[in-house]
């Protein structure tokens, strides 16, 4: 069985405003991570290499200080 709920409002003075959506600029980065072996035993070391780059640019990122 389906139930339909409809709610009605009695004027347009009860709806609220519609609120502008909070835009947040997020910085985005481009990661290319490696690793020295492909599979780790227990209590290796783990060498890890990132390079990190802007991809509006393709060059590499900055460190962005607020």
């Amino acid at each position: 069985m389906i139930a339909l709920i409809l709610g009605m409002v009695s004027s347009e003075k009860e709806l609220e405003p519609e609120k502008e959506p909070i835009v947040e600029y997020t910085p985005r980065v481009l990661a290319h991570i490696t690793t020295d072996k492909p599979v780790y035993k227990p209590n290796d070391m783990a060498f890890i290499e990132a390079y990190i780059f802007d991809p509006t640019t393709n060059g590499p990122a900055t460190l962005m200080t607020s």
